[in-house]
């Protein structure tokens, strides 16, 4: 006799994702040639600049404040 394993009703697939306020992003900036790392708010991400003023930036990381790694204080 074989039974097949039960599955559940409801199954919630939803992310759980808490709000965040700012984003953590990795960039190059293709002005100054540096490579870059910061914490932006999330209204200000568009806006964003490197620290020489420029706004040509390749950002190839980014991370919601909740899911960053750890930083050094």
């Amino acid at each position: 006799m074989q039974t097949s394993p039960s599955i559940p009703t409801k199954l919630d697939v939803t992310r759980r994702i808490g709000r965040t306020t700012s984003v953590e992003i990795e960039y190059f900036c293709r002005t100054c040639k540096g490579h870059y790392s910061r914490i932006v708010p999330v209204k200000a991400f568009e806006s964003t600049r490197c620290r020489c003023g420029s706004s040509n930036l390749l950002i190839y990381s980014l991370a919601a404040d909740v899911t960053a790694p750890l930083r050094a204080s």
